[in-house]
């Protein structure tokens, strides 16, 4: 090669180098423009990271996280952030989701049990990996536990589709979480395709009045009895549960067999630990349990964890959650996780960042507030 040649190639090289950084630039620069449009200026946060990635993160976070009209609805996506960024640990992720999910109406008993939810998921997937629980094993046990098999599927009824086909008080795949009543949710605090009626849950769910009727021997407001055959909705007290034989007994009553991983926990804290899987993972509380399945399958995903991430997914369908509901709560553990990542990497002031935070909801509501005008 002569050496004109060698110089024709470095200058192109270097003509194209310039053109992708101009381009880099303009792009840039146009990004942060529609985030000050966006916000009505640009937090720190965003000018950490490097200007050729900005505008593929910024609209990530636009068109996802901050889009009302994605299969889960923006209180239940930010409590996922807060869920997976309470187990980083990441402080600034738990500020900024906290702050988020106040503001699309999460109350504060929901909030700790989305924390809850991930400390939970957390711990058991500490025993399942430290066990080395065999894996063929434990999907067998999870699809007996939530009735996946063809023999179940079948169910008819006016209730839940799809694995479970259950009748009486499931959920279609393709409904929005549950509606709730008395649980710090208020009108405006509503955003996407959660609503409230009366003092009970409406929509495809087969339920009248203020109660819940089908076939687990629910009548009036409350429920009655132990609705043990159904994992993932179940009721009844735990206070009898006070030993291990109690604890086997009401996992074999609840859902029909004991566990491998259950009965591999040492039995002094069994009794313990079961009364709170059962009690927060496997209960309607503030936050229903397919809200809570999805939560927990986002923690599972990015500790890793495959067994929590086979049981929250199996949980989560049979509480009625669809395909594009589980994508969003996977979406949204990712998306924690790399802005966490060029948080605390970055390391910017923390006082500052709730700075920021706080004007961009409070510019965010007087946004909302003019525009009702």
């Amino acid at each position: 090669m002569t050496a004109l040649r060698k110089i024709a190639l470095a200058a192109s090289a270097l003509l194209a180098i310039t053109a992708a950084a101009s381009f880099a630039q303009s792009e840039s620069a146009d990004t942060y423009q529609d985030i000050q449009k966006t916000f009505g200026f640009v937090p720190a946060f965003f000018k950490a990271f490097p200007e050729q990635g900005i505008a593929g993160a910024w609209d990530e976070m636009k068109s996802f996280q901050m889009n009302p009209k994605t299969a889960l609805p923006p209180k239940t996506k930010e409590l996922i952030g807060l869920a997976v960024a309470a187990q980083i640990p990441c402080r600034y992720c738990d500020y900024f989701h906290t702050q988020f999910a106040k503001a699309d109406g999460a109350s504060d008993q929901e909030l700790k049990e989305a924390i809850a939810v991930s400390a939970i998921t957390r711990h058991w997937s500490t025993v399942l990996n430290g066990m080395q629980i065999d894996m063929p094993q434990f999907q067998q046990e999870v699809n007996k536990m939530f009735h996946v098999s063809n023999a179940q599927a079948g169910q008819s009824g006016s209730g839940r589709t799809g694995a479970m086909g259950q009748a009486g008080q499931g959920r279609s795949p393709s409904q929005p979480t549950r509606a709730q009543t008395g649980a710090g949710q208020t009108g405006s605090g509503q955003t996407g395709m959660q609503g409230q009626t009366g003092s009970g849950q409406t929509g495809m769910q087969g339920q009248t009045g203020s109660g819940q009727t089908g076939m687990q021997g629910q009548t009036g407001s409350g429920q009655t009895g132990q609705a043990g055959s159904q994992p993932g909705t179940t009721g009844g007290s735990t206070a009898n549960i006070t030993d291990a034989t109690s604890a086997y007994q009401d996992m074999q009553a609840t859902l029909g067999m004991v566990p491998t991983f259950m009965k591999r926990f040492p039995q002094q804290g069994i009794a313990g630990a079961w009364r709170e899987f059962k009690t927060l993972e496997m209960t309607d509380t503030a936050l229903d349990v397919k809200t809570k399945s999805l939560i927990g399958l986002a923690v599972a995903a990015q500790v890793p964890c495959t067994y929590c991430v086979y049981f929250h997914t199996a949980q989560a369908r049979q509480a009625g959650a669809n395909d594009e509901e589980i994508a969003d709560a996977v979406a949204m553990s990712a998306m924690t996780r790399h802005w966490s990542t060029v948080l605390n990497g970055s390391m910017l002031d923390e006082n500052a960042f709730h700075r920021d935070v706080d004007r961009i909801l409070r510019d965010m509501k007087k946004s909302t507030q003019a525009a009702r005008k």
